[in-house]
């Protein structure tokens, strides 16, 4: 499914004080392996508007709440903010981890956000983030910094986990 971060998350919208209409987009999966099943949720949560990355993260949740319920449930997305960030605590005061903090290794640059190699050094951070709820365990945690054939890929670097079940 799908719903637009705004007030009207059932239409094509752009909400409270964002720059750009925003969604989140969410899938029910089956590992095949174990045969369980998770819910992936996938954002890009405004660049400018403050209230509107607050707002869009809390509406997430409770998406979240009512189709994962108590599923193991990852998210992850351009949270076009720090872990440091509002965004990043309510995900947190809701039982939501961030991996990069929970994984046994963690490599790679430490920023996400490069603006094509324009951006200084040391004004990147990591934006983009993987949070996972308490049934799955990151293991390894890697920001992909590479650039083949010496060109950016994007304005962003990948982030890449490796999950496990915990239950």
């Amino acid at each position: 499914g799908t719903l637009w971060l705004s007030e009207t998350p059932d239409r094509p919208s752009r909400g409270w004080d964002g720059a750009c209409n925003r969604t989140m987009t969410w899938a029910e999966l089956r590992d095949r392996t174990s045969g369980k099943t998770f819910f992936y949720f996938n954002t890009h949560l405004d660049n400018d508007g403050k209230i509107a990355r607050k707002e869009g993260i809390k509406l997430i949740l409770s998406k979240m709440k009512k189709v994962a319920k108590n599923m193991p449930a990852i998210i992850t997305g351009d949270f076009n903010c720090t872990d440091e960030e509002e965004p990043s605590a309510i995900l947190r005061a809701n039982k939501m981890e961030n991996a990069r903090n929970k994984a046994a290794i963690v490599y790679g640059p430490d920023w996400t956000w490069h603006d094509y190699g324009r951006l200084p050094l040391n004004e990147r951070s990591i934006i983009d983030h993987v949070f996972i709820s308490n049934q799955l365990k990151a293991t390894r945690y890697r920001v992909i910094g590479d650039k083949p054939d010496k060109v950016y890929l994007s304005d962003h670097n990948a982030v890449f986990v490796n999950l496990e079940f915990t239950k």
